[in-house]
């Protein structure tokens, strides 16, 4: 009986290798041909680079293919940051966006609230009209500070363009309405008649386009 045993052990190690070798084999078959039945290219790919498995050992072969099998979960969990990465990027691009398109539109609204109320002075001498030229020269001082604080750094330039000009501005129309406060009634026609008023505007929407052109092409790009 002695002697026999390591006959015995000697024969179940090899059977176990032959198995632990059929079912590497086997289940490396069946996982190439499932995906060959997918023809995703991306995987074919994959499997042409490990086809090299096949003339392993089979303990080296498993090693191999768990190696790989945790390479590709690392893979995948450094493809999952990175897009999560990349939807708070252009998440936080589109809101800068929508930001820079808001102040924008209220620049110019403000613009407009503070010049009907100049004319409506102009007209009446009524100074019931100055409050709301009041209120949208406060409150275009805020919209430009958003506005330059949502334009990318590159712009920043054209912001102050725009503020300028919308300075600019405010101080044509409160010239005009110093005029008519003190009597000056034709000085503060005239300022209105020679079309400065008019340019400053159209400068103003003029350079206010590329920020606003800009960030149109950001909210389709990021929506």
């Amino acid at each position: 009986m002695g002697p026999s045993l390591p006959a015995i052990s000697t024969k179940r190690s090899g059977r176990r290798s032959e198995h632990s070798t059929i079912s590497s084999r086997s289940i490396l078959a069946r996982f190439k041909s499932r995906w060959a039945r997918q023809r995703w290219p991306v995987m074919e790919t994959f499997m042409k680079l490990f086809s090299w498995v096949d003339v392993l050992p089979a303990g080296r072969r498993t090693v191999v293919l768990l190696a790989s099998a945790v390479l590709i979960l690392l893979g995948l969990v450094g493809t999952s940051l990175w897009m999560v990465g990349e939807t708070y990027s252009r998440t936080a691009e589109l809101d800068r966006s929508q930001r820079l398109l808001e102040s924008a539109s209220l620049v110019l609204g403000d613009l407009r609230d503070a010049e009907t109320g100049q004319r409506g002075y102009l007209l009446t001498l009524d100074a019931a009209y100055l409050d709301p030229y009041r209120n949208a020269s406060t409150a275009l001082s805020e919209e430009l500070n958003e506005l330059e604080a949502s334009a990318a750094e590159t712009d920043k330039g054209l912001v102050r363009t725009v503020r300028t000009l919308a300075n600019a501005k405010i101080a044509e129309l409160q010239a005009t309405i110093d005029f008519a406060a003190s009597g000056k009634t034709a000085e503060a026609v005239e300022v209105v008649r020679n079309g400065t008023g008019k340019t400053l505007m159209d400068d103003i929407r003029e350079a206010l386009l590329p920020l606003t052109d800009k960030a149109r092409g950001n909210v389709r790009v990021n929506l």
